[in-house]
């Protein structure tokens, strides 16, 4: 077999071993901006399973200081608006975090409070 052959035969070889593994992996994880994004315009209407992922997502990334705090989940309607308010609080710090999403247009808002 004549050097040429060789090579191109190692070089589809490669190559196809690389799809082969891209295939298998699948697409690569998000980035955190992407996550953040994604956490920010969750799929509408918002279920409560949807919400606390977003908040989550949202307190892992900007507020890591909630990370493990306890949370309360409440579903509420303010001026005709449903939303889901997810509250991280640290007792011994007296801080607060509240999440608020919509149900029907995914908005987020996010606060912290003494």
């Amino acid at each position: 077999m004549s050097p040429r052959i060789t090579v191109l035969a190692i070089w589809t070889a490669l190559l196809a071993v690389g799809f082969a593994a891209i295939l298998v992996l699948g697409r690569p994880l998000p980035t955190a901006k992407e996550e953040l994004d994604a956490a920010y315009r969750p799929p509408t209407p918002v279920s409560e399973a949807a919400a606390v992922e977003s908040a989550e997502t949202i307190v892992r990334l900007e507020h890591p200081t909630f990370v493990g705090a306890p949370r309360t989940v409440n579903r509420r309607t303010d001026l005709g608006v449903e939303r889901f308010v997810i509250v991280y609080t640290i007792a011994e710090q007296n801080t607060g975090l509240r999440i608020s999403v919509g149900v029907q247009d995914g908005r987020v808002s996010v606060a912290t409070f003494p």
